[in-house]
This record gives structure tokens, sequence and C-alpha cells, in this order.
């Protein structure tokens, strides 16, 4: 079941040194390359690398002064019925990293989108079908490695609607509405939206409001900045009313929703 997903903008010259979490983690290398700690050593993550982190273990970046990939994340809790279904456990760490080609790349971030939209809106069935996705991507990316097709996952959206998804997280720390911003951005805003729409089920800027607070939540979840710094993040100037539209769309306070949560950095 995942726990939480990640689209993050790294900075050129920026880092997040060794730490680990109580979760698995996938993590693609998208847009330039950087340097990776894993299995106890720096190692240079080309574009669309992929890395499996295993709970409790060692991982970090490191851009230099040109490096500012984008990371695709994944934390997730693999059970029993997930580890029979693929057993990835009991591969060492040097088998846990994968060189996708850019079409097993765009599949990567297909899926990712589609777990986020269960996650983000409240579907029929949502928690069954994160898990779903999951599920078959893991086993796609255990075909891919032994050459094997992965049918089993098609393009789910086209590249005009992922440049759109991108955007929404581009700008989740913006303090305003979206709207200007994407008609500047996307020529062709006003039809696309419709078919945005009928993806995800919400507009764009409805959408974008619900991955602000999915942002603030992983944060608090995976960071030990706080809440005042995470409010910030999520482009809210003022703690109190960012703490009142998270109560308002995740039923709980943002301190509630990190207590409990165990962090190693």
């Amino acid at each position: 079941m995942p726990d939480s997903l990640g689209y993050v903008q790294t900075r050129a010259g920026r880092e997040f040194g060794w730490h680990t979490h109580p979760y698995d983690e996938l993590c693609l290398i998208a847009d330039t390359p950087t340097t990776i700690g894993h299995a106890g050593e720096h190692t240079s993550a080309a574009i669309d690398t992929l890395y499996l982190f295993k709970a409790g273990e060692r991982h970090g970046y490191w851009n230099n002064a040109k490096q500012s990939p984008r990371l695709w994340v994944i934390h997730y809790h693999g059970d029993d019925a997930l580890e029979a279904a693929v057993p990835m456990a009991q591969m060492s760490p040097a088998r846990r990293v994968w060189q996708l080609t850019a079409e097993q790349a765009e599949i990567f971030k297909a899926m990712h989108v589609r777990i986020s939209v269960e996650q983000s809106l409240p579907h029929v069935g949502a928690e069954a079908a994160q898990s779903a996705w999951l599920q078959l991507l893991l086993i796609a990316i255990i075909r891919w490695s032994a050459k094997m097709p992965a049918d089993i996952t098609p393009r789910l959206i086209d590249v005009e609607l992922q440049h759109m998804w991108q955007i929404l997280h581009d700008y989740t720390g913006e303090p305003a509405g979206l709207v200007a911003t994407l008609k500047q951005k996307i020529a062709n805003y006003d039809s696309l939206r419709h078919r945005f729409k009928d993806m995800v089920g919400d507009s764009p800027a409805r959408m974008w409001r619900r991955l602000r607070m999915h942002q603030a939540k992983n944060l608090l979840l995976e960071s030990s900045l706080s809440v005042k710094e995470i409010a910030g993040r999520a482009g809210y100037a003022r703690q109190h009313e960012f703490a009142r539209a998270f109560k308002k769309q995740m039923g709980v306070s943002p301190t509630g929703w990190r207590k409990g949560v165990s962090h190693t950095f």
C-alpha cells in the first residue's frame, strides 16, 4: 500500500544527505543526472535511473552546480501478498537499480500519476486501486529487468496531460491561484483542462489545491520541518490558515497527522 508519493524538483547544488525511513522507496531520476547514495557509496545516477531502497536502508542525493533532477518517489509498505507476488526483498542492492528506457520511464511516471490521483480524490475503492496500481508497477519493473514485455502497463496519460500534471506540482508552493499560470504556459489550456478533468475526475485548479495538501502531508511524514515551515512551502503565509485548510481536506490537524510517525534523518 503506498504511504506517500513525491514529485520533487530539486535545486542545483543542493543535497539531501544520508537518511533512512521505515518504508520502501521507489525513486526515478528525471531530467538531469545526480549523485545517489546507495549501498553505502556515492554513485552517479543517469537520467531515467530507477532505485528501490528497502525500509531502513541509508540513501541520499547530492547535486552539483549543474544538476537539478526531478525525483519521482513512491513510499510504500509491502505486505505479505505484495512480496509474494513481486519478491524484491531478497534482491541485493545492486539488483535494485534499473536503467529504464525513455518509454519505460514515461510508463513509470504515468503509473505514478494514477496512484497519486487515487490518493488525492475520494474515489470508491481508492485504497484497493492504489495497491493494485503499485503491484502492476512492481511487476512491470521486474519484467523490464528480465527483458520481458510489460504490456500490463500501457501509456495511461498523454504527454500534454502529463505536462500539465508536472506544472501543477511545480507550483504547489505558490500562494495564488494557478489558472493564469496554466494559461501562460499551456497554449491550449481551455481545451486541455476538460481532458484533464475526464482523466482525474477534478479540474486542474481543484487538483492543484489537493496536491498542495498532499505535499504538506508528505513533508509532515518524511521531514523534520516545523508546521510553520511546511505551511510556507505549501504557499500559506499564516500557519493557522494552513492548519484550517489541512484539517478540512484531510480530516485531522497537521500535528495529528504527524503524531506517531517515526523519522531518521
